[in-house]
């Protein structure tokens, strides 16, 4: 698969919170973890293994950038991600098949009365 072909590629729902947290702030991998919990405290548990695995994925598709590193309170460092220019044309395009696919459900439901 081409890398272009592969950013095109439609986001998984962890994909998705990441680059929707990214889209409000630079964070690290915790703090990701954290934001993504806070916004869906019924959702499915953020487990780090496959968080850091979804990081370093959307990194290779350009999704995302390390930029930086900063100190915890306790003096280690942390690795912080940003979202790119083609992160955002991708979460727009997730919002857009999201959007249908709610449209999609929405007429189901309407189907059913």
């Amino acid at each position: 698969m081409t890398p272009t072909m592969d950013r095109q590629a439609a986001l998984s729902m962890l994909e998705t919170q990441v680059l929707m947290v990214l889209a409000r702030d630079d964070l690290h991998g915790y703090g990701i973890a954290l934001e993504i919990q806070r916004r869906d405290p019924d959702g499915p548990k953020v487990y780090p293994t496959n968080l850091y695995r979804r990081l370093h994925d959307l990194a290779d598709r350009g999704l995302i950038l390390n930029a930086g590193t900063e100190l915890d309170d306790k003096g280690r460092a942390r690795k912080t991600f940003a979202i790119t220019d083609v992160g955002r044309e991708a979460l727009s395009a997730q919002t857009q098949r999201l959007a249908g696919f709610v449209d999609e459900l929405r007429a189901a439901e309407g189907s059913s009365e």
